[in-house]
């Protein structure tokens, strides 16, 4: 298991949510951005909660860590 992937993993255990409970998710025009993200994990999650029409931006400095492209959903763009 990636290092990264790991650290998600141990996060949701710990504190039991990725974004903090009181930020809302239900906009027609939502928009989340994950800074540093690594293998995209954390976007993939958000994925699977949220609408379609939910822009999810990930920036990294490396595509290193990336997944392969094809796990990625339409509306998450991924940024290096």
């Amino acid at each position: 298991m990636n290092k990264i992937n790991l650290h998600r993993y141990v996060w949701l255990e710990l504190y039991g949510y990725l974004l903090h409970l009181l930020i809302p998710l239900q906009g027609l025009d939502l928009k989340i951005a994950d800074v540093e993200s690594g293998t995209g994990i954390v976007l993939t999650d958000f994925s699977r909660r949220l609408l379609p029409s939910v822009q999810l931006d990930s920036f990294d400095i490396s595509s290193k860590d990336d997944h392969p492209q094809e796990w990625f959903i339409p509306n998450m763009n991924l940024i290096h």
